[in-house]
């Protein structure tokens, strides 16, 4: 008799014996049962570990960059990633010397642990798009910044004097 696979599962057949057993779906794909293939979590889904079911959607303002993914991320349009889980406590990282990239971030948090980047509101002065980071935002004209590797974002002075 041939039986069905469970969910999370796929009918695999064995090269030797020709016989069907069933095979765990890899994390970042899911099976909805009495398939022979797992299927790729969607861009913006993920499957974090082995035998799922479903793809979970990512929580905004998270994202995933790519299909297959075991976890969000990136994060939507107009936020960024940062590196590190909750946004940098130093002075001067975000808009004035006095203001924290901490203050405008979403911490990743799965219950009180803190996982990778946190997803960071652009700053003015900038562009983000789906999956921009620090070092990728796009500056426009009339800003400028010191470093890729910060997200403090300045007015020019003589606006005619930075190209972004």
């Amino acid at each position: 008799t041939c039986e069905s696979c469970p969910a999370g599962q796929i009918m695999k057949m064995n090269n030797i014996s020709f016989e069907f057993t069933c095979a765990v779906c890899p994390p970042g794909h899911y099976s909805t049962g009495g398939t022979m293939a797992c299927t790729e979590c969607a861009v913006g889904h993920y499957a974090a570990s082995y035998g799922s079911s479903v793809c979970q959607r990512c929580a905004q303002p998270r994202w995933t960059s790519d299909k297959g993914s075991l976890y969000c991320d990136s994060c939507w349009a107009r936020r960024y990633l940062t590196d590190s889980a909750r946004g940098s406590d130093v002075e001067g990282t975000w808009g004035s010397e006095d203001d924290k990239e901490r203050k405008h971030c979403e911490p990743n948090r799965v219950n009180d642990t803190f996982l990778g980047g946190a997803c960071c509101d652009c700053p003015a002065g900038a562009t983000c798009k789906i999956g921009s980071t620090k070092e990728s935002m796009e500056i426009e004209e009339g800003y400028y910044r010191h470093s890729r590797t910060t997200a403090q974002i300045l007015k020019c002075k003589q606006p005619k004097g930075c190209a972004g």
